[in-house]
């Protein structure tokens, strides 16, 4: 991500270049890893003469039409699955790999969609495949599983309705280093419900971010004053009877929290603060960039890293872990 940078949206992806922004521009800590770009997805497509044969079969059935559409996106996702990666991509992210992590077979990772304007004007979320703890073992078809989530039924339905052409769709991928995070969870730097709340407000539980997003745990809620001092306004703690964590072997599991953590808060004060530093240094960037002209209304979408990951939307929710 050393490499990469806002203007480089067009192939590393949107998610993949809002990470490299934040790590080049404001020295905010993001997780190692590689982007795996809109050329290698054209590559593999056109490798496998799939483009064409995609189109064609999605012309012959109306979105409306349910049981054609699910019939068509399962039979769409096993055949790309099923297709073999072009030799020379297949080597370049083996030496990408190879590159950050040396031999370290015990490197797990996070792999995410990137899609060219996934974070754009339509919003894609939760429509791609993301994958957690992905051995190196693992990544080549765990790449081809996420590219694949661009013909689930319901990512036909929805840029159908969108107006968007299958013609005009590219995804790169963001590989990214995980670590076990001990909490995780988002920041948005203003109040997402609340528009007149200015506050940053941090919602965190132990473990991975996903119980945080879906839902699985109430997180604790922190506000803070986006101010010079940072202060911190409210702390709202729940129990967390349960977290997610990284399976050595691959994947992910959940795991009971110490019973004498449940109800303790998994973010100190110095971490509190110090992710609202992160927030605010973020959303005065979006407000630079955009005094500058340039139409920036987002930066990034995730990361995998214990302290601080992306910037979604105007709003500018950071998510941890």
């Amino acid at each position: 991500y050393s490499e990469i940078y806002l203007t480089d949206a067009d192939w590393a992806g949107g998610k993949n270049a809002n990470l490299g922004e934040i790590k080049n521009r404001l020295n905010i800590p993001v997780p190692g890893g590689f982007a795996i770009t809109t050329k290698g997805y054209h590559s593999f497509f056109d490798y496998n003469d799939l483009k064409e044969e995609f189109i064609k079969q999605k012309n012959l059935i109306y979105v409306n039409e349910f049981d054609l559409l699910n019939s068509l996106s399962a039979e769409t996702l096993q055949l790309v699955r099923s297709k073999p990666l072009p030799p020379e991509l297949e080597e370049e992210i083996h030496a990408a790999c190879r590159e950050l992590w040396a031999d370290d077979d015990k490197v797990l990772v996070a792999m995410r969609s990137s899609a060219v304007g996934e974070d754009g004007d339509i919003s894609y979320a939760g429509q791609y495949l993301t994958l957690l703890g992905v051995t190196r073992a693992e990544i080549c078809e765990a790449y081809k599983s996420i590219i694949a989530s661009l013909y689930s039924a319901r990512s036909i339905s929805y840029r159908s309705s969108k107006g968007v052409y299958d013609e005009d769709l590219a995804m790169a991928v963001a590989c990214l280093k995980m670590v076990d995070s001990q909490a995780s969870g988002v920041l948005y730097t203003r109040h997402p419900y609340d528009i007149t709340n200015e506050h940053i407000l941090i919602n965190a539980v132990w473990g991975l971010g996903p119980y945080a997003v879906d839902g699985v745990v109430s997180p604790d809620a922190y506000t803070v004053s986006k101010d010079g001092q940072l202060h911190i306004l409210e702390k709202s703690v729940s129990c967390k009877a349960v977290r997610l964590v990284l399976n050595p072997d691959g994947g992910v599991a959940e795991q009971p929290v110490e019973p004498s953590q449940q109800n303790a808060p998994c973010l100190s004060d110095a971490q509190i603060r110090q992710l609202a530093a992160y927030g605010a240094a973020l959303e005065e960037q979006i407000l630079d960039a955009r005094k500058l002209g340039v139409r920036e209304e987002r930066l990034g979408d995730r990361g995998a890293h214990a302290r601080v990951a992306h910037a979604e939307r105007a709003g500018l929710p950071l998510q941890l872990g």
